[in-house]
């Protein structure tokens, strides 16, 4: 194989891998990707181009390996999600039974422990705020990987 056959081989590899990588994060381009390279891999076949067919083949199994890795990435941001919807949950029921416990020291009169129950509550609202926001940040992830 001469100088020049080589150097287009790999400026065709090059030109293809980079083609489909600059979209290779999100799941319905990587179908795109996997679809228009079986297509090139037929033409080549057919056209028995049996080295573009080969960098076909390799490109496939990376746009397959992408596809793996999104869909993997799009199941542990749903598992994060409803974990976060969980620890959302239980600070809301924390808050509830702070403000109830902050009610009846108030009421009792008990002012160093309503001072302690604000605190607390400070504290469920600042985690429920930072809940909320992770929350918000991983559907932004999922809509990213999925759609």
């Amino acid at each position: 194989m001469n100088v020049l056959s080589k150097l287009t081989m790999s400026g065709v590899l090059a030109s293809v891998l980079a083609a489909t990588g600059a979209q290779a994060g999100e799941i319905r381009h990587d179908w795109r990707d996997i679809h228009r390279d079986r297509v090139a891999l037929r033409q080549d076949v057919r056209d028995r181009d049996w080295t573009a067919a080969r960098a076909e083949r390799q490109d496939l199994r990376s746009d397959y390996r992408d596809l793996r890795a999104d869909r993997w990435d799009a199941r542990s941001d749903r598992r994060d999600i409803r974990a976060d919807r969980v620890d959302l949950r239980n600070d809301y029921r924390d808050v509830a039974r702070d403000r109830t416990e902050l009610r009846d020291d108030l009421r009792s009169g008990n002012y160093a422990a309503a001072r302690a129950e604000r605190q607390d509550l400070r504290n469920d609202y600042r985690d429920v705020r930072n809940d909320r926001q992770d929350l918000a940040r991983d559907w932004r992830d999922y809509d990213h990987d999925v759609r």
